[in-house]
């Protein structure tokens, strides 16, 4: 059955459009609602103990609201973690370092990029080389790839990225995926585009090669995509969130269909230290060329130079490799 390409509304815009204004607007309204509470919890307690103590209490609500989720994400992932490799282990002090690094990269996307997002520029260079399509994460939208797409926009790749609602069924999202590969092919004029996702894109990708084919793909790539499910998934509201659990219906159906093979050439890259994918070695895809790495977080993915360096050395090659040595870097 054909996908239903979704509709314009009547101001012209696309739905993808729509819903990144929705998101954008909805952080920002969250940020609002934090920066209030901070400004009176420093007055009542200001006013009561001294203003050193109210930066003090402002800076551990900070602390709370901002690191704890992604604290509670490192301990769900230490519980329901993968074996650990001996050449894949890192001391305590590295670690810290990824999990005070994936907490200022949450802190940066939630609270600066994607609140504040602005239309995601594609960089037409006329290198001749495939146009890059970027699909982003769960609860996340185009502003998350800012770091990824400037790096590859200057290495001439004519680079987009499109915006999907967070909560429909992931089935759903390969029509709006087709639309804008339509769109990039006719502006480019580039037969076929390089797919990259992020987490629940890469799963968005594989619904989208199963429901439209894989004619105008040239190639696949996957940054911590839970392809067989992650038990943070079980928190996660919306369609998507329930598909995304281990052995969820969806992701048996997904697998089936496509029988341990790609049509196209196709790129895993994952982390042993994933905080949000457990068991991380979810992110191992049988048919695909999987690339290991440790000691980088799951939002860090996206602004790590060996996750940068791994997509680059994917692009370069001309065919697919059934599987590569680990990166621990």
């Amino acid at each position: 059955m054909p996908p239903r390409w979704p509709r314009r509304s009547r101001d012209g815009r696309r739905p993808e459009s729509r819903q990144v204004c929705k998101l954008a607007r909805a952080l920002r309204l969250v940020l609002a609602v934090e920066l209030a509470f901070y400004a009176a919890l420093a007055l009542r307690v200001g006013l009561r103990a001294g203003w050193a103590q109210a930066l003090a209490a402002v800076l551990a609500a900070a602390l709370v609201l901002r690191a704890g989720p992604i604290l509670l994400s490192y301990l769900v992932a230490y519980l329901y973690a993968s074996p650990m490799p001996r050449h894949s282990r890192i001391g305590p002090l590295r670690l810290l370092g990824a999990l005070l690094t994936e907490i200022g990269v949450a802190v940066l996307l939630f609270a600066v990029l994607m609140p504040f997002q602005r239309n995601v520029r594609t960089s037409p260079s006329g290198s001749g080389r495939p146009p890059i399509v970027l699909v982003h994460a769960y609860l996340c939208s185009a502003g998350s790839w800012g770091s990824m797409r400037r790096r590859l926009a200057d290495r001439g790749y004519d680079v987009s990225a499109v915006d999907l609602d967070p909560f429909w069924d992931i089935d759903r999202y390969a029509p709006v995926l087709a639309q804008h590969l339509d769109e990039v092919r006719e502006r480019t004029g580039a037969g076929k585009v390089v797919l990259i996702g992020h987490s629940m894109g890469g799963l968005a990708i594989r619904a989208y090669l199963r429901a439209c084919g894989p004619q105008h793909v040239e190639r696949v790539i996957t940054l911590g995509s839970p392809h067989h499910g992650s038990v943070h998934a079980r928190l996660a509201p919306g369609d998507c969130g329930r598909q995304m659990r281990p052995g969820s219906p969806w992701l048996r159906a997904l697998e089936a269909s496509e029988r341990g093979a790609f049509p196209v050439p196709f790129t895993s890259i994952y982390s042993r230290h994933d905080n949000f994918v457990a068991p991380q070695e979810s992110g191992r895809l049988p048919g695909a060329s999987n690339v290991v790495l440790s000691g980088v977080g799951h939002l860090t993915l996206l602004f790590s130079k060996r996750a940068y360096e791994a997509v680059s050395q994917a692009l370069a090659e001309r065919r697919s490799r059934s599987e590569s040595p680990a990166s621990a870097g």
